[in-house]
């Protein structure tokens, strides 16, 4: 049965500025995407909701039962159909959302930035944030020899993925490091892993490549483990291992949902619903993995069954290893991690902290104007940027009705149950 709370949602209207690199990207996000005819979201048919290979998108799995919304599942319960979809690839997530395939965008905080040109270039299409996902302790810089600071890095080659979740992690890295983009030689993969386009088989294949942005199943594939060191030997790097990990940087990505502007205001309430519906499922989560970790669970097995069969085995080899790794990669943020992430603004890795980490990124890269400009903005929606937050007044207004919401879908949702 749920539990009785209390949910607003969490819904930020974005300050999403394009990310465009001088010397890292030849060419702007909007410009890869190429020309996209801007359609009308189907509601009346199952919503198309992407997931990318991350253990915060193992709780969307369960919350809907799958591929496709289980009736008995979270999502199925309160009355919502939606379809699943893979979609590492970010550019032809992004060409989907536009398009109208999907009202959603699921990535990392930053990766929105990259996106937000895009996106911002017509109202329907307009990005609003409504969950924070996760934490992420599962995304990692593995080196080779030769490396052994993040000062090392300098003028060597590093691989991630192009528009993937990486770009702010090495962005962290490089600054703790007190380098700059123009310090680094960046390679971009075209897959985020389990293809010779992924960052783990480019480093794998090329001596001359000093660092590659991995998630975990790849980074185990490269040195062994978090703390080892690769061997040669069971198809680890030689001397390859782990420089900075987001295990000990665990507040460098944010993972996210960001839904288009139309579809949220002509269907509040599914959305709504679709934002409890994973933080329900995130508590159940949470004590599933305590009771598998003291007696075990048959319910979290099925889980790890069934992230193993979307994934795949190349990317998932085994379920107690890499699916409940996966997983334990993932920090679920939860409802009150939410509250703080967006209403807190005295959180130092809240909403606010991480759009001045987006406007220092996009500043670097050349791609904005004078920072003052940018500060007046934050109140009011500006095309081809995004407004960061409503005035606080405002929020305050809309936010006892939306708990009112919340409450009334829950109880009802208790009955159905009970």
């Amino acid at each position: 049965m749920f539990k009785k709370h209390v949910y607003f949602p969490l819904v930020v209207i974005l300050l999403l500025t394009f990310i465009l690199s001088k010397t890292a990207f030849s060419e702007t996000f909007k410009d890869r995407v190429g020309f996209v005819k801007v359609g009308k979201v189907d509601s009346s048919a199952p919503i198309q909701v992407p997931f990318i290979t991350w253990g915060g998108d193992m709780i969307t799995f369960y919350a809907n039962g799958g591929l496709k919304t289980a009736e008995d599942s979270i999502f199925g319960k309160l009355g919502l159909n939606i379809e699943l979809v893979g979609r590492d690839d970010f550019y032809q997530q992004s060409k989907e959302y536009v398009e109208g395939k999907s009202p959603f965008i699921r990535g990392t905080f930053r990766m929105m930035g990259q996106v937000s040109e895009l996106i911002a270039s017509d109202p329907a299409t307009e990005g609003i944030m409504v969950l924070q996902l996760t934490w992420s302790a599962g995304d990692h810089c593995v080196i080779r020899k030769g490396v052994r600071t993040i000062a090392d890095l300098k003028d060597k080659k590093v691989v991630l993925q192009r528009g993937g979740p990486h770009v702010g992690m090495l962005d962290d890295i490089l600054r703790a490091g007190k380098l700059t983009w123009d310090d680094i030689d960046v390679i971009w993969a075209k897959d985020l892993t389990a293809t010779a386009e992924s960052p783990a088989e480019i480093f794998r294949s090329n001596n001359d490549i000093a660092a590659a942005f991995v998630i975990t199943p790849d980074m185990i594939g490269l040195t062994g483990g978090l703390e080892d060191v690769g061997t040669g030997a069971e198809g680890t790097v030689s001397e390859a291992h782990v420089l900075v990990s987001t295990a000990n940087m665990s507040y460098s990505i944010a993972d996210v949902y960001v839904v288009r502007s139309d579809f949220y205001y002509a269907n509040k309430t599914w959305v709504q619903d679709f934002v409890a519906g994973y933080l329900k499922a995130s508590e159940e989560i949470v004590q599933l993995k305590k009771d598998y970790e003291t007696k075990g669970s048959e319910k979290l097995m099925k889980l790890l069954q069934m992230t193993q069969d979307i994934y795949g085995k190349d990317v998932i080899p085994t379920l107690e290893e890499d699916a409940y790794g996966l997983l334990m990669d993932a920090t679920l943020a939860g409802y009150p991690g939410n509250v703080s992430f967006f209403r807190n603004v005295d959180n130092k890795h809240g909403f606010d902290v991480f759009m001045e980490r987006s406007l220092d990124l996009s500043q670097n890269w050349g791609s904005l104007a004078k920072r003052p400009l940018l500060a007046i903005m934050t109140l009011i929606t500006i095309r081809p940027l995004l407004s960061i937050t409503l005035p606080r007044p405002v929020w305050r207004e809309g936010k006892d009705l939306m708990q009112k919401l919340f409450s009334l879908k829950l109880k009802s949702l208790q009955r159905r149950e009970g």
